[in-house]
């Protein structure tokens, strides 16, 4: 997997967002790591992975929500 993306939601867990392929199939995963001791970070089961196919959806998915979040859904 290659991590595209991650941030601290605090400091304990960490949001990463990697692609990579899995069983012959291109993916994208949304997890949440954990510090499982002093600079050792684990995937945790908590994330999604899905088809690489419907990443345009889910990023038109997350624009909307951003778009209501942030503007009152105008």
């Amino acid at each position: 997997m290659e991590t595209i993306w991650e941030a601290l939601k605090n400091p304990r867990d960490l949001i990463r967002i990697s692609i990579g392929e899995f069983k012959g199939n291109l993916i994208c995963d949304f997890r949440l790591w954990y510090l499982a001791e002093p600079d050792l970070w684990k995937p945790s089961p908590k994330g999604l992975s899905f088809s690489a196919s419907l990443l345009p959806e889910i990023i038109d998915a997350l624009k909307v929500a951003e778009q209501k979040l942030h503007y009152g859904g105008k």
